[in-house]
């Protein structure tokens, strides 16, 4: 078979692979959810050197909606607040202590409160939950045109090198590309359906919180 149709198809299938990754990235950071990728972009300011949430903090979760995040030294903490509010300024954050236990070099059991961030996504109320809907719509339609473009591509110039090859080369080529493009379609669709449910549950979990904060409040009033 034709050696440069291939490298062609397989630029494509590369192409619509990078496109899905970066649908999942984008979405990601449309939190509803606790994701760890969208801490990825946060850089602290360490005594004059920027380096990497990772690198200067501990983070650990115990929920789907929040974060922990525990600084290497304690005396960070502000830096790593300050560098979380830079990226993620929709993120709560509210300080807390952890107690942990720990023997001491006597063989002691001692017990230190450890202080970190707690960092609570924003909740998915009526208001936002327009905006994310309205958000991840556009992202989708931004990667479907650029996948439409690359397989529109190399459509063009898989024909083109193709010209004089068997037809069984041809049909297998065909048939590789309809592979391709329909597994990474469905990718993209499931990638997309998946975030519009993760906004669908965190909607109707603000909706049942803010049922019974109404409730809550009825009944302060009544007594």
């Amino acid at each position: 078979m034709n050696r440069a149709a291939i490298r062609e198809f397989d630029k494509m299938s590369d192409s619509l692979s990078t496109l899905n990754a970066q649908l999942a990235y984008r979405l990601m950071n449309l939190c509803v959810k606790s994701e760890p990728v969208s801490l990825l972009p946060i850089l602290v300011n360490i005594e004059g050197e920027l380096q990497k949430l990772e690198e200067c903090a501990h983070i650990s979760k115990d929920d789907d909606y929040t974060f922990k995040v525990f600084a290497n030294y304690s005396s960070d903490i502000p830096a790593v607040a300050q560098g979380i509010f830079k990226v993620h300024p929709e993120f709560k954050q509210e300080m807390f202590n952890e107690e942990v236990d720990y023997i001491n070099e006597d063989g002691e059991e001692r017990t230190d409160k450890v202080p970190y961030i707690l960092l609570t996504m924003p909740e998915v109320n009526d208001e936002r939950y327009d905006v994310l809907k309205d958000g991840v719509k556009v992202v989708y339609d931004d990667t479907k045109v650029k996948m439409e473009n690359v397989i529109a591509n190399a459509d063009a110039k898989m024909a083109e090198l193709m010209t004089g090859e068997s037809e069984a080369d041809i049909e297998k080529l065909k048939k590789a590309r309809d592979k391709q493009v329909k597994t990474w379609t469905e990718q993209r669709d499931k990638i997309y359906n998946e975030k519009i449910q993760e906004i669908e549950k965190g909607h109707k979990k603000w909706q049942a919180e803010e049922a019974e904060r109404r409730l809550e409040n009825l009944k302060n009033i009544k007594n």
